[in-house]
């Protein structure tokens, strides 16, 4: 064993101009963080052969490479003294429940090939990972060593396993999971691109430091366009022309790194990088893109929140750089729509599901089903005294203890009618709020106290389903409100965790904003028209989306 926008903010819209922060730092696995015994031993990870979640059938063997690159000044090698592999993490040691043939031992997985990888070269970890018989979602944790000398500076890595039954493997159809934090990276309804990049981990999304303090950045990218990635990189804007994040180790003031790496559709990496507070005190927005193959891509990864509580020391000096010819990052605009997630209906003892104007497919937690053609009904409930949900339907019949999800087969603004929900508001008369577009989902909380009907949606569509106004309002109170809707929602869903716990973005009633759906759509025609003419379009004060609460009522005083 080893020892060792576009619009600025010009108008108020009846609402009380606010302008605070709301910060959500994502959860990753705690990096072990062993002795370094010899620095010239180091790695850097740089991707898996299938991303995470990987689904395994219980008692089956499912093989995935792993590569580092050699980023120390010690030559790796696979036989003798100070061969290279990886031991299980936390605990360390500990006897991992997927080891199997191929494995060293319970404890230390196979070594790395090829048999000699100087600096500057890639290694690759093929493990396979035999599944245990329970099913289950497991989080299988390693750290690379040399063998009987040191741990590798840079050599922590994980995987994330879905475990699923026999009996479900026909069925079995990978699907994203959807974290309460990344929401807006979530595409998997929306066409492939030739070259695409999405963000699969963020360490975190806020900071509160001091100016010119370093700041550490891990970031997981996942390809998923339908080339190769022959080479990539990060960029970031700059807060204003006198301000930069730039840290010494970047390429330029706007080019973090660049690297020649080969990556295949779907192949995922993680980079670890730094950035630096700017000087002067304030708040601050990082934002951060892709260059794949020379182009910078459309799509923006993340947005970073920066608060700089005192100005940077005088003896600290920015980093300067040459002249260089650098990407330039593009402006930031809602051009590909994010979806998001609202908690609609909380507690539904039952709940019937009927398609309008598509097929749904049916899904088990990650686990596809079947498919519930348009026009049949589904019956699901919940029993309170087992924990799990039931579905049932004249073509599928199944029991879980994780959740049911319904994903539109063809059209992601697909409708869909709950005939047992009973939902009305007084100032619209008897009429029933019931149909609604794109995704739904029955899960309980996290702590299992309530359960919730979500409903995951194109932000658009959301948008057009907020009752806050009325249809007879002049054309452009109503552009106005949905500027400010769709500015509040986006605002809640990228940086807020106040409902990561229930795990959707906002909330169906005035606890967020009033969400009714279809139903409304049809009753205020010139509101849909208004928020087709804004569409993308949100409030931002010195180019940051800021957060637009607002009333629906005032008697001439704001409060």
């Amino acid at each position: 064993m080893f020892f060792y926008h576009k619009y600025k903010h010009y108008f108020f819209l009846c609402l009380l101009a606010t302008f605070w922060a709301i910060w959500t730092p994502s959860v990753e696995a705690k990096n072990p963080q062993p002795t370094i015994r010899d620095s010239a031993y180091a790695a850097q990870y740089l991707s898996q052969s299938i991303s995470d979640p990987v689904l395994i059938e219980a008692g089956t063997t499912k093989n995935i490479e792993i590569k580092f690159k050699n980023v120390g000044t010690a030559t790796w090698k696979k036989a003798g003294g100070r061969h290279i592999s990886a031991y299980t993490e936390v605990p360390r040691y500990r006897k991992s429940a997927f080891a199997g043939a191929g494995w060293v031992s319970q404890e230390q997985t196979t070594l790395m090939e090829p048999s000699v990888i100087a600096p500057g070269e890639v290694g690759t970890l093929t493990i396979p990972f035999h599944a245990p018989t329970t099913p289950g979602e497991y989080q299988e944790e390693f750290y690379l060593a040399a063998e009987g000398y040191t741990w590798l500076k840079g050599g922590y890595f994980y995987l994330k396993i879905i475990v699923v039954a026999p009996s479900q493997k026909a069925a079995v159809e990978k699907q994203e999971q959807l974290p309460i934090t990344q929401i807006e990276e979530s595409q998997t309804e929306l066409q492939k691109k030739a070259l695409g990049a999405q963000r699969t981990v963020l360490n975190k999304r806020s900071f509160e430091v001091q100016g010119g303090e370093q700041i550490k950045l891990i970031m997981g990218l996942r390809n998923t366009g339908e080339e190769s990635w022959q080479e990539y990189g990060i960029i970031a804007n700059k807060p204003d022309d006198n301000l930069t994040f730039a840290d010494t180790s970047w390429e330029s003031s706007s080019l973090i790194f660049e690297k020649n790496t080969s990556l295949s559709p779907d192949e995922t990496t993680k980079d670890t990088f730094f950035l630096r507070a700017p000087t002067k005190k304030g708040a601050y927005t990082l934002s951060l893109a892709a260059v794949v193959n020379g182009e910078v891509l459309d799509d923006q990864l993340a947005e970073v929140k920066v608060t700089v509580t005192q100005d940077a020391p005088s003896h600290y000096k920015e980093p300067t750089f040459s002249n260089k010819n650098t990407p330039i990052m593009k402006a930031r605009r809602l051009d590909k729509e994010p979806l998001i997630r609202v908690g609609v209906w909380k507690n539904p003892e039952q709940i019937i599901f009927v398609p309008n104007n598509d097929a749904y497919k049916v899904y088990n937690g990650l686990v596809k089903m079947g498919v519930l053609p348009s026009g049949k009904s589904a019956n699901m409930t919940y029993n309170a005294k087992t924990g799990r949900f039931t579905f049932s339907s004249s073509e599928l019949t199944f029991e879980t203890d994780t959740y049911i999800r319904l994903v539109p087969e063809n059209n992601i603004h697909a409708t869909f009618t709950l005939p047992n929900y009973e939902r009305t508001v007084s100032w619209r008369g008897k009429l029933s709020f019931n149909t609604y577009r794109g995704i739904f989902e029955y899960r309980s909380t996290k702590d299992k106290q309530d359960q919730y009907f979500i409903n995951e949606l194109p932000i658009e569509d959301y948008v057009a389903g907020v009752a806050e106004a009325s249809n007879s309002d002049p054309i452009e109170f109503l552009k106005a409100q949905s500027i400010v809707s769709r500015t509040y929602a986006y605002y809640i869903m990228a940086y807020s965790d106040k409902h990561a716990d229930r795990f959707f973005n906002v909330v169906a009633h005035t606890g967020d904003q009033l969400y009714l759906g279809v139903e409304n759509e049809k009753i205020t025609g010139n509101y849909v028209i208004a928020t087709q003419a804004t569409r993308g379009e949100m409030v931002t004060y010195d180019n940051n989306v800021v957060i637009t609460p607002y009333f629906g009522n005032s008697d001439g005083r704001t409060r």
